[in-house]
């Protein structure tokens, strides 16, 4: 005990922000082993890239990071992953640290709180972030640090309201869906052993509160958007995509996404209930918990818990997004910390937090590199071999492998997607110009995959005398 009292007190100002960084690093040392551009990074890193795409998104602070990554590509080329990556897991680690401030503010020790909020972040909604939307790392800390900033308003001064507003636009101008972590991290006030009129008061004012800001930017978005473009209709992407939700897209958010986000570290993506029937038990326990007070409080603290659940996937829900971790983080995060919960009525808080702790970077290490990491980066170095061993070949031809699976975030290879396979194909061609290994970038086509979707301007008709290059999926 006197030694986790003692690693308590280390986790302190920059100690703990070191501390997290550290196990981060460890848990997605796979996206800096094995570099590699993954989907929507081969269009976001590319110089003259369309940042127009993510303004019509209403993500002008997204296309301010993918400026920035075309600039440094210019620069840099292809060691700009290096720079993404990094700049992710610095960012959740930041992440690691505002949520341990907000779990100790409501009651939990410091050292369990730092563990539980790490393990969170290993988890595959985070993983992603990394893995794939670096730049999401940023509107999820400044949604963390909006709901520090909401409660500062509503036990001092009121003038904590601005940049608590300011933070949330922030969050959602970069990627909306993360701007939900703010509704995840109103649960934990609700968590406490005992109920209290005090927590359910600030939870209703500052969930108003994000949902007013949210309903107003987005309100912004649409009337600057059918501005701009009258004719234009976009119900995938833009505004016109938020219906009211039907039963369709509340069986999705069931039976899909509840059980994706309960299912934990689980990636398999077969919707296997185990590990989800597990964390409602832990769930359930905890309710039981918070029940035994016999108060009134209760039946108003689980009206309101169940209301946040919705609450953290309601974007998904309006625009009828099709199940994706990438959505998932503010859904993650609350069913995560809500079967912790429970679980520290059959276990000592500590040692389960830091035993959960390094299950977590095990469990992220080993997804990330055998899902994302080494396949990707091995479809990368066959491109980038081909065009190297044939300097002077006028025309090459990618062919992509097809897996006969649904979409699922973790199935994502760049050998499966046209568009992107032919991005990624020439990113490495502009990289090997800049080295000299080639005298000019060659024409490239693409062909023999699935088609996430294939623009006119993606070459799929192979030249007479292409060199084809035939990428095939490896797990190993």
């Amino acid at each position: 005990m006197l030694a986790l009292e003692r690693s308590s007190e280390m986790l302190r100002g920059g100690a703990a922000f070191f501390f997290a960084l550290v196990v981060l690093l460890i848990a997605y040392s796979p996206t800096l082993i094995y570099p590699y551009l993954l989907l929507d990074e081969a269009w976001i890193v590319r110089p003259g890239s369309h940042n127009d795409l993510a303004i019509r998104f209403g993500r002008p602070g997204f296309a301010l990071f993918s400026w920035g990554a075309a600039e440094i590509t210019k620069a840099l080329t292809l060691d700009v992953i290096y720079v993404m990556r990094i700049s992710a897991i610095v960012g959740l680690a930041w992440v690691a640290l505002v949520l341990a401030r907000w779990f100790e503010k409501w009651g939990t020790d410091l050292l369990t709180a730092w563990s539980v909020s790490v393990s969170a972040l290993t988890l595959p909604a985070f993983q992603i972030v990394v893995a794939d939307g670096t730049q999401l790392a940023f509107a999820i800390l400044f949604a963390a640090y909006a709901c520090h900033c909401c409660h500062n308003a509503y036990v001092g001064s009121k003038l904590w309201l601005i940049p608590t507003i300011v933070l949330l636009c922030l969050a959602l101008s970069i990627y909306q869906q993360q701007a939900l972590v703010f509704f995840a991290m109103l649960a934990v006030p609700l968590m406490k052993p005992r109920p209290d009129t005090d927590s359910n008061r600030f939870v209703l004012l500052a969930g108003l509160l994000a949902t007013a800001v949210s309903a107003l930017y987005f309100l912004t978005w649409r009337f600057w958007y059918k501005t701009q473009f009258p004719d234009r209709v976009d119900t995938r992407y833009g505004p016109d995509a938020v219906t009211i939700p039907g039963l369709d897209q509340m069986a999705d958010f069931v039976q899909k996404r509840l059980v994706q986000a309960a299912n934990l570290w689980d990636v398999s993506g077969d919707q296997a209930v185990t590990i989800a029937a597990l964390v409602g038990a832990l769930i359930v326990m905890k309710l039981i918990q918070q029940g035994r007070a016999r108060s009134w409080h209760f039946a108003v603290n689980l009206g309101i818990l169940l209301g946040l659940v919705v609450a953290c996937d309601s974007f998904a829900l309006v625009a009828g997004a099709y199940p994706s971790y990438i959505t998932a983080t503010a859904l993650t995060l609350m069913m995560f910390y809500w079967a912790f919960s429970g679980a520290t009525a059959i276990a000592p808080a500590r040692p389960l937090a830091i035993a959960i702790m390094v299950l977590g970077v095990c469990l992220s290490f080993t997804t990330v590199r055998n899902e994302i990491a080494y396949p990707n980066w091995k479809h990368m170095n066959q491109i980038e071999t081909a065009l190297a061993e044939n300097p002077t070949a006028p025309a090459f031809h990618v062919v992509g492998g097809t897996t006969g699976v649904a979409y699922q975030e973790f199935g994502w290879r760049n050998a499966f997607a046209d568009n992107y396979l032919y991005l990624t194909a020439k990113n490495i061609a502009d990289h090997l110009v800049r080295k000299g290994v080639l005298a000019a970038e060659p024409y490239i086509s693409v062909g023999g995959m699935e088609s996430f979707f294939a623009p006119e301007s993606t070459p799929s008709t192979k030249r007479d005398g292409s060199i084809v290059v035939e990428l095939v999926p490896s797990r190993n």
